[in-house]
């Protein structure tokens, strides 16, 4: 009995300096064989970022375009990027067309590289590399604030830093001690706002003939453009502790990284050569709702019919409602084109530039309120 107790009591585990001052600080469950996830907090919608933004050239900016790359490409560092979309968030008094305007200073409408680590495993019979792409749900009070703006919110994970930053001796009030390492963790991840479906993982098919797979050196890169989420901004911060365990002993400080993206794709390219070998398109750039609209049908995907729709009203008449979305789909690249028949009707129809993705908004107002019903298809 006396070691059962032993060994389903709290474990206390603190530097020596800190031990009588701190006994109650860090009770810890013995029978944890690992610490889960630390819980966070985010940075987002708090504080202003101070980050001094680094020219424009050595940000590397990316060109979409492209049939070929350099050898030994390694796109773009995320720190150096980070530092530059970091803005403060949307004030308290601070309108929400000035906002956007100051967002777009910062944002611009550039696209970024950078390298994603994925694993590949070659099928000779069907002549071709494939890996598994992997999205996660954001977790943690960050995702609190962006679940506000999107009903989803996946991440992908580019970058893991781990380092050590000492040890100590720690013990429990009965005795028992263990060595503890102290570890900072820094996790790098892009949050996809407008994923092309809802999968969150999905398989990518890389053909390469039998004679060339052994010398191609597959790599891959995350090609994407920043693209701010509601009162968010481009990017955001969150930190969290994890104490150590016996079966465990690691305290370990994290710290994630995020940027927003809107559209983005995955690049599948030969590293020694530059050739690109494919590409997988996760997000599109998303067209924002109506600020302060509330939503009537939610949005319904349709990944056969690759569609999306949802049905929003507004408290605005419908020529300061149509003004918006023709603002909007033109700084996203979109050609717009609107039907208005009668005063109280407007049809807007827009098609990318690359004519795959088209969106149309019918808006139909009363004259104080305008209801919005949004289409989109992608994949023409």
């Amino acid at each position: 009995m006396r070691t059962s107790l032993l060994f389903s009591a709290f474990l206390m585990l603190l530097a020596p300096s800190t031990l009588a001052a701190d006994l109650n600080a860090l009770a810890l469950p013995l029978s944890s064989p690992q610490p889960s996830r630390p819980a966070q907090s985010t940075s987002a919608g708090k504080k202003a970022s101070k980050a001094t933004t680094p020219s424009r050239s050595s940000l590397e900016i990316f060109d979409p375009t492209v049939k070929q790359l350099p050898p030994n490409f390694k796109g773009c560092d995320f720190g150096t990027l980070f530092k530059s979309r970091s803005a403060a968030p949307k004030g308290e008094f601070e309108t929400s067309d000035h906002y956007r305007e100051r967002l777009k200073t910062i944002s611009g409408d550039s696209f970024f590289a950078v390298a994603l680590d994925l694993s590949v495993k070659y099928d000779a019979d069907k002549q071709e590399f494939t890996t598994l792409i992997e999205t996660e749900k954001l977790q943690s009070e960050a995702a609190l604030v962006l679940d506000m703006h999107s009903s989803i919110q996946p991440v992908i994970v580019v970058k893991q830093t781990r380092a050590e930053s000492g040890k100590y001796l720690g013990s429990n009030a009965f005795g028992v001690k263990a060595r503890v390492t102290k570890v900072k963790l820094v996790e790098d991840a892009i949050v996809i706002s407008h994923l092309c479906n809802d999968d969150i993982a999905r398989n990518f098919n890389i053909p390469v003939s039998l004679d060339r797979a052994p010398s191609t050196k597959v790599a891959f890169l995350l090609v994407f453009k920043p693209e701010p989420i509601g009162d968010a901004g481009l990017t955001t911060t969150a930190s969290g502790y994890s104490s150590p365990t016996v079966d465990y002993p690691y305290e370990v400080m994290t710290t994630d990284r995020y940027i927003f993206a809107g559209e983005t794709t995955v690049w599948a390219y030969d590293k020694g050569t530059g050739e690109v070998l494919g590409k997988f398109k996760l997000g599109v750039a998303r067209l924002p709702n109506y600020p302060g609209a509330d939503s009537i049908i939610g949005e319904h995907w349709d990944e056969l019919k690759r569609t999306m729709e949802q049905v929003l009203v507004a408290k605005d008449p419908i020529d300061k409602v149509l003004a918006f979305y023709q603002n909007q789909l033109q700084t996203l690249g979109f050609s717009v084109s609107v039907t208005k028949a009668i005063d109280s009707v407007a049809t807007v129809t827009a098609d990318s530039s690359d004519r795959k993705r088209r969106i149309q908004i019918l808006l139909t107002g009363d004259g104080s309120e305008t209801t919005i019903s949004y289409g989109e298809k992608w994949d023409l």
